[in-house]
């Protein structure tokens, strides 16, 4: 005797407690994979990835891609001036590349940006150093930056100053 038997033994007992599904009723639901078309109602109580259309069929549309994020001429230029400031001395490049190279597990380094004249000026528009400094995506910039200064990876995190306006970039080996 398997499970689904002693279910139904018992439900005979007490009364009707399990009942079997007909396979018809999955039949009235048709589902595919379509683009949005003007046909089309948006179900708003549901995900928005499901439709349902005038015939209730629900349909599933697939996601439009998005853009590609293309940045001003004056960010690119605030950002390539901030990777400058974040450019570490050429001692401790030396010292850093030769203990990557030599130490198994290397301490990192600290490069320290002064943030006090806080304003980046483009001929544009002017840039804020903190909301680099800030913003996850110029980490990963400086990341990119430091592989191609150390050819290693390695990681990078900013620390935010208590009370000076000293930016600290705490650069170490990534595993």
């Amino acid at each position: 005797m398997n499970y689904l038997e002693a279910l139904k033994q018992n439900c005979e007992n007490d009364g009707v407690y399990f009942v079997k599904c007909e396979s018809e009723g999955y039949s009235s639901i048709d589902y595919k994979v379509k683009d949005e078309s003007d046909d089309v109602i948006k179900d708003k109580s549901s995900d928005p990835k499901i439709i349902k259309s005038h015939d209730n069929k629900i349909e599933f549309v697939k996601s439009k891609n998005k853009k590609d994020f293309q940045p001003s001429k004056s960010f690119l230029e605030a950002r390539s001036e901030m990777l400058k400031l974040c450019k570490p001395s050429d001692d401790l490049i030396d010292s850093f590349l030769t203990e990557l190279k030599h130490v198994i597990n290397p301490e990192g380094r600290i490069v320290k940006v002064d943030v006090s004249d806080d304003e980046i000026k483009t001929f544009k528009n002017n840039f804020s150093k903190k909301k680099f400094l800030e913003s996850k995506s110029f980490v990963f910039e400086l990341e990119k930056f430091y592989f191609d200064m150390f050819n290693f990876n390695v990681r990078v995190k900013i620390l935010k100053p208590k009370e000076d306006n000293v930016y600290k970039i705490l650069i170490k080996k990534s595993y």
